[in-house]
């Protein structure tokens, strides 16, 4: 059975380990997971049920989302009804675009500081291979 380096963010400051299976990740398998990233599972599938509400909802609502003035630029969201993701439009839903722009905001801040924790786990196991 493969092996991949699990990396708990928090235990990487504290844990010589957890910088060692950063650097394994990196130079030896290619990939690694990470683990305590700043949302929870309740929170992950929060966004997972609202993300399944943006796909389904009309064109209307849909440019509701795109044109709210929030922390997001929510553009992107936009779906072609015709595409493969779109499965059934529900005509009756509404999206509360309040709710979804905090809960992808807080999703975008988690997963930004997440990049720079790793970075900083780089930088050290750059100096400490480098130096010690």
């Amino acid at each position: 059975m493969f092996n991949f380096p699990i990396i708990d963010l928090k235990r990487l400051d504290s844990s010589k380990s957890e910088k060692e299976e950063l650097r394994r990740g990196l130079t030896d398998v290619g990939f690694f997971y990470v683990k305590n990233w700043g949302l929870t599972n309740a929170e992950l599938e929060e966004i997972e049920t609202l993300t399944r509400q943006v796909f389904t909802a009309s064109d209307a609502e849909q440019n509701k989302l795109a044109s709210y003035v929030g922390e997001m630029a929510h553009s992107f969201y936009l779906f072609d009804m015709d595409s493969k993701f779109v499965q059934q439009v529900d005509p009756n839903l509404k999206l509360d675009v309040k709710k979804i722009d905090e809960k992808f905001w807080k999703m975008f801040l988690a997963m930004k500081n997440t990049g720079l924790e790793l970075l900083v786990g780089l930088f050290v196991l750059n100096f400490i291979f480098k130096y010690f």
